[in-house]
């Protein structure tokens, strides 16, 4: 266990935990560790997810596998990585994508049921929770933001508007 916690310390959730303070917590519940090799599917799009997926180590790549055979990667998760939180707490109870192993992985899964148990024992794995939401809802809508942009003008202009921004400088 001490290996887990040490490496859940990579992960949001546990963001200002201890390694003991990590694995005080986490043996409150029941949790499993799965083992992937590369391009193995830990889940496929339309599957029901039950559970919360925190990568221990190697990685995934979030996929769109199309009808015609063409493959779409949608995103690139690592070690520390946390999927599936957003559909679990959703309607929608399905994976929109396949995950698919990138290397030789370790994957670290939690029900629905032990993550609000996690909530309830401590306020800072409930705000990291709450926080990983916010971050991803915003990210979403800025991705929708670029979409929206019909020029390679006007996408470059909000890049360069941006950097300004996060940079407080005209230098890019």
């Amino acid at each position: 266990m001490g290996n887990i916690s040490e490496l859940l310390l990579f992960c949001p959730l546990f963001k200002e935990f201890t390694v003991e303070e990590t694995g005080r917590i986490i043996a409150d519940v029941l949790y499993t560790v799965s083992s992937y090799t590369k391009d193995q599917p830990v889940a496929f799009e339309d599957e029901e997810c039950s559970r919360v997926g925190i990568i221990l180590q190697g990685g995934v790549d979030i996929q769109k596998i199309y009808p015609t055979g063409k493959v779409v990667t949608v995103d690139t998760l690592r070690p520390g990585s946390v999927f599936g939180e957003v559909i679990l707490f959703s309607g929608m109870k399905k994976y929109p994508s396949s995950i698919i192993s990138n290397h030789d992985t370790l994957i670290l899964f939690i029900s629905k049921a032990d993550i609000l148990k996690l909530c309830s024992l401590d306020t800072r794995f409930l705000n990291n929770m709450m926080g990983l939401l916010s971050n991803k809802i915003l990210t979403l809508n800025r991705k929708i933001r670029n979409l929206s942009y019909q020029t390679v003008r006007q996408k470059i202009a909000h890049f360069i508007l941006e950097e300004f921004e996060r940079k407080k400088s005209t230098a890019i």
